[in-house]
C-alpha cells in the first residue's frame, strides 16, 4: 500500500502477472490468463503502469478503439466497459492516482486521452526511466512497494501539492460515491454548469455528470466484491439507484452485461479492481 504521506493522493499499488510470472504470489496481485480480453469497469481513477517484463496490454475501449500499451503508459478515465488483453509472460507494476491527484504530478491533457491511454515512456524526466530501471530489478513486494513509496515522495517535494476548493470538491464527490445531484454540485463549485464541466474535464478527463455515474456504480462493485450474497434492491437503494431501469441501463454500459449475467461471466478483473478500494 502507498505510505501514510501518499495516500491523500494515491489509491493502491497493483501488480498484474501471467505465464511464468504466475509463480510469484502476492497480496497486491492479479493472475489473469492471457490471449483473452477479459472486460473490465471504469474505475473513476488514472493509471500510471510501468512495464517490466513482457510485451505489454491490448485495451479495447467501450468505442472499439483497440490500442497496444507497453513500457511506462496512462491508462485514462473510462467512460463505459472496456477490455483488456494481457501478453504471455507479462509483469506490471500499477499506481492507480485519485481523479483530483494525477493532474499534479502529470501535465497530460487527460480530456484529450480519455476512454483511451497513452505511451509516455519519452514524454516523462529521466526520474521515471530510473524508477522503472529499479523496479525491474525489484525481487519482493517490499522492494516493489519500497521504490514507488521513495519515488512518489520525492516528486511531492518538487511540487505545490496543496488542494483547491475544487480539488476539495472533486474528492467530495469520490467520498460520497457519487450521489450529489449536478445541481448541488454547481452550488458547492460557485460556478456555472458550463464552467464546472469544462473545468472538470480538464482536470480528470470526464465531466461532472459522467464522474458521478462511475463513482456511483463503484459502489455497487465495491458491495457486489465484499458480499456473499446478492440482493439487487439493497445495492439499488444504498447505491442511490431511484429505479431498476436507471440501473440495469448502467450496468450494461460500465460492465457490458445485465446485473444476472454478469455474475455468470468471468468477472475476475473487475473484482481485483473493486477490492483494491476496500
Amino acid at each position: 500500500m502507498p505510505a501514510n504521506n501518499l495516500s491523500r493522493f494515491i489509491q493502491s499499488y497493483f501488480v498484474i502477472s501471467t505465464g511464468i510470472y504466475c509463480k510469484k504470489q502476492t497480496d497486491i496481485q492479479t493472475t489473469p490468463n492471457s490471449n483473452q480480453f477479459l472486460k473490465n469497469h471504469p474505475q473513476g481513477s488514472v493509471d500510471l503502469m510501468f512495464t517490466l517484463r513482457g510485451e505489454g496490454v491490448n485495451i479495447i475501449t467501450a468505442d472499439n478503439q483497440n490500442n497496444q500499451f507497453n513500457d511506462i503508459f496512462i491508462l485514462a478515465q473510462q467512460e463505459g466497459k472496456f477490455e483488456i488483453k494481457f501478453a504471455e509472460d507479462l509483469f506490471i507494476v500499477g499506481v492507480v492516482f485519485y481523479g483530483e491527484s494525477f493532474k499534479k504530478l502529470f501535465n497530460f491533457p487527460l480530456q484529450e486521452i480519455s476512454n483511451s491511454g497513452l505511451r509516455v515512456s519519452d514524454d516523462l524526466n529521466d526520474s521515471y526511466d530510473e524508477v522503472h530501471y529499479k523496479l525491474q530489478q525489484s525481487i519482493t513486494d517490499y522492494e516493489i512497494v519500497t521504490t514507488l513509496n521513495s519515488f512518489f515522495t520525492d516528486q511531492l517535494t518538487h511540487l505545490d501539492f496543496s488542494f483547491t476548493k475544487f480539488d476539495q470538491l472533486i474528492q467530495h464527490i469520490r467520498l460520497t460515491n457519487g450521489q450529489l445531484q449536478i445541481d448541488q454540485i454547481s452550488q458547492l463549485s460557485n460556478l456555472s454548469s458550463r464552467t464546472l464541466q469544462r473545468k472538470m474535464k480538464e482536470l480528470i478527463g470526464v465531466s461532472p455528470k459522467s464522474y458521478s455515474s462511475i463513482m456511483r456504480f463503484k459502489q455497487v462493485m465495491n458491495m457486489l466484491s465484499t458480499n456473499t450474497t446478492t440482493n439487487w434492491q439493497d445495492i439499488l437503494f444504498n447505491c442511490g439507484y431511484y429505479d431498476q431501469a436507471h440501473f440495469i441501463k448502467d450496468f450494461k454500459k460500465y460492465t457490458g452485461h445485465t446485473p444476472n449475467s454478469f455474475l455468470n461471466n468471468d468477472s475476475s478483473l473487475s473484482y481485483f479492481f473493486a477490492s483494491q478500494n476496500n
